[in-house]
């Protein structure tokens, strides 16, 4: 997805939730109709049933949930599915299912 035709859209730096440590930077990738988020540089703290969400807050409450998260650290990349407006969708949250914590969010610029 982040291949040389793909054009960076949006980023944003990750800031730590109260319920976990996230670092790292959230890039928004379009290649024609295809959007993808890229977690670059990412370090999350471990937690059960942690998804990546695209939100309108930080607390994600209107979310789109991009699914599990692949791993706590590395590089990684998401398929989103439809064309959601990140004029509206300015977060990307990192956030355990489970219990309703926010382990962590970026916000897009």
């Amino acid at each position: 997805m982040t291949d040389t035709a793909a054009v960076l859209k949006y980023s944003g730096d990750f800031t730590s939730g109260p319920f976990g440590t996230v670092t790292g930077k959230a890039e928004i990738y379009k290649k024609a109709t295809v959007i993808g988020v890229k977690l670059a540089g990412f370090n999350s703290s471990n937690g059960p049933a942690l998804h990546v969400f695209i939100s309108k807050e930080a607390m994600p409450v209107n979310f789109i949930d991009l699914g599990a998260l692949k791993s706590t650290t590395g590089n990684q990349v998401y398929t989103v599915s439809g064309m959601p407006d990140f004029m509206d969708y300015r977060y990307i949250s990192i956030h355990c299912v489970a219990y309703n914590h926010l382990f962590g969010s970026a916000l897009l610029q």
